[in-house]
């Protein structure tokens, strides 16, 4: 964890809430029961483009501006 807060340049309150979206976004998908491929590859992928938007979509978590 020290490596990816390092060469990020987060601090660590900037990688407890980054891992924290990730966890929600892992929570929301198995209590959804989305466990197939191509569902699975969507919402990483619309993560990656978007997290805010994803997380919004989802009607999970909290704002992302938080950094």
């Amino acid at each position: 964890m020290e490596t990816i807060k390092d060469k990020r340049g987060w601090s660590k309150k900037q990688l407890d809430q980054a891992l924290n979206r990730r966890k929600k976004v892992i929570a929301y998908m198995v209590d959804k029961n989305i466990r197939d491929y191509d569902s699975v590859v969507k919402i990483i992928k619309d993560f990656q483009i978007n997290q805010e938007r994803l997380m919004k979509n989802l009607k999970i978590g909290t704002p992302l501006n938080e950094f």
